[in-house]
């Protein structure tokens, strides 16, 4: 009747209701009426109202006040009472059982106003570990295929699974993306924060929802964990230990025609899992990406080309685990495509899978014969990075063997890398110069390359200004080449 009254009547009448409702004392008075009517029955797993359960009336009175005039959050920022207060009343709510599925979508609707406009300081009280234990029962299986039976038209079904898993990911991730710093005054919450999401398992919470959501609500839930994985090695672990590397879960993250967002993290996540260990490979070939990887090589978005090189060149980080897979697949012949892509970034991130690709034995090389004048081409691009990548993936062509000796002859390398140093020396780049020098050590191993070297006049020029060099690393990659 109060909400009907405030939406309906007429605009004085409905001011002086809004403004009764909205003073401190109602406030107080209204949060300790929910406390008082939710009755824990500690089993928040069960669901025993379709609608009209006895605390929705009072969560959507809050809403329909909040919505209506934002200063009830003023009053939770500058009143720790209130604040208290209300953290109880969302504890104890939700404990209750007397709330709807759309009663608790409502309340968490107001949690996440509300944690939205409130100071850092209050996130200790707001995502206390009791309020975040409660958010790891409300992700559980019990009680997601409990929601997942009821009609979506009372907030159940797969549309209910959705909403509630964005909302609470929602809640959970704001302290990420507040632009505050970690400071003293903020850094244990920060902490303690981790430490809670780790220790109620919220990587496999998240990870066991996916197959319960269809493509277009999977970015929140995908954010959640690209952050938590790309943030500790213990939250990798946890993904991996969950299943998170089944074939079916990772084919429903990385369709091609899901959203950017959806597939970037998707590729950050496999991405983090081949870099920090080549433990995670045999996980990673199980689940058989290859096709998806393919498709994402080319696909319209630069972002997912570029996420898609880099995951590559990971995949070939620590062995030759994956060489055969990749050659197979065709995976190989696509980076060297996109060391001609128009984005930058695409073949920053196909050079370093290049060069990778090489770094541990010779059995691609026949494949990468086809990358060496485009690596040579790269040793002049606008991007310093790029002329780095391209300049170690061409040294580690000569790594393992002789093999692509003459093509790289042809090519001129030693000319080329040798015209890399003479420039960063100029302009006092490091980067370049270094692994320049490196991949020069590496193909001076080779006699005709060698040969070619010393026979290069810029190179003798170069030289009395690179020996008296104070860098120890061009020192030690100088004394490799002319020794």
């Amino acid at each position: 009747l109060l909400i009907s009254f405030i939406r309906k009547g007429d605009n004085d009448r409905a001011g002086h209701v809004k403004q009764l409702l909205m003073s401190e004392g109602m406030l107080m008075n209204l949060l300790k009426l929910m406390n008082s009517i939710a009755t824990s029955t500690g089993d928040i797993g069960k669901l025993r109202y379709l609608s009209s359960a006895p605390c929705d009336g009072l969560i959507w009175l809050l809403k329909e006040l909040f919505s209506c005039d934002p200063s009830g959050y003023h009053f939770l920022s500058s009143n720790l009472e209130g604040m208290h207060l209300f953290v109880n009343a969302f504890e104890s709510t939700l404990m209750s059982s007397n709330l709807s599925p759309k009663g608790i979508l409502i309340l968490l609707l107001i949690w996440r106003s509300a944690i939205n406009r409130v100071g850092t300081n209050l996130y200790g009280v707001m995502l206390r570990e009791e309020v975040v234990k409660l958010m790891a029962m409300l992700l559980s299986r019990r009680h997601l295929s409990n929601l997942g039976k009821w009609p979506e038209v009372v907030g159940g079904g797969i549309q209910g699974i959705q909403s509630l898993v964005s909302l609470l990911l929602m809640i959970l991730s704001k302290p990420w993306s507040t632009n505050a710093p970690v400071d003293e005054s903020n850094e244990g919450f920060f902490r303690n924060f981790r430490e809670m999401l780790y220790k109620h398992d919220f990587v496999a919470l998240v990870v066991r929802c996916i197959e319960s959501i269809d493509s277009q609500g999977l970015t929140i839930p995908m954010n959640f964990l690209s952050r938590l994985v790309l943030s500790s090695s213990r939250y990798s672990q946890q993904f991996v230990e969950c299943g998170g590397l089944q074939p079916n879960r990772l084919m429903h993250i990385l369709k091609p025609n899901n959203s950017a967002p959806i597939l970037v993290d998707g590729l950050l996540i496999l991405s983090q899992l081949a870099r920090v260990s080549r433990d995670y490979y045999e996980g990673i070939a199980k689940a058989d990406v290859y096709s998806n990887i393919r498709k994402l090589l080319y696909h319209k978005n630069k972002s997912i080309r570029a996420r898609s090189c880099n995951l590559v060149g990971n995949m070939c980080r620590h062995s030759s685990y994956f060489y055969n897979s990749l050659q197979v697949h065709g995976i190989i012949n696509i980076l060297i495509e996109k060391l001609e892509d128009p984005d930058s970034t695409t073949r920053k991130f196909a050079c370093f899978a290049i060069g990778n690709a090489g770094f541990h034995s010779n059995f691609l090389y026949e494949n990468l014969k086809a990358s060496i004048h485009l690596l040579v081409r790269l040793l002049k691009d606008e991007d310093t990075k790029t002329q780095t990548n391209a300049a170690g993936a061409l040294g580690n062509l000569s790594r393992n063997g002789s093999g692509l000796c003459p093509d790289l002859v042809e090519e001129n390398v030693i000319a080329a890398l040798v015209d890399v140093v003479v420039s960063n020396m100029q302009e006092k780049i490091d980067t370049p110069l270094r692994i320049a020098l490196f991949s020069i050590g590496n193909l001076s191993q080779q006699e005709e390359l060698r040969n070619m070297l010393h026979a290069n006049e810029k190179w003798q020029a170069a030289l009395p200004a690179l020996e008296a060099s104070s860098d120890k690393l061009i020192t030690k990659y100088l004394n490799r080449i002319v020794h």
